[in-house]
């Protein structure tokens, strides 16, 4: 297990769908997990939903 950890909440409206939170998570995974030399199984990511007001 790593010594270092690093948590990010990301908001997403709540009528997106499963493809668009799919693409974006991998995104993420992608974005974070190359330049840091990790795995990306190490990676986890939590899509909250908000309502869209």
């Amino acid at each position: 297990m790593s010594r270092y950890q690093e948590i990010a909440d990301a908001c997403w409206r709540a009528l997106r769908t499963l493809e668009g939170k799919r693409k974006v998570t991998a995104t993420i995974n992608r974005l974070v997990a190359e330049p840091l030399y990790i795995s990306p199984d190490d990676i986890f990511i939590s899509l909250i939903p908000v309502s869209n007001e």
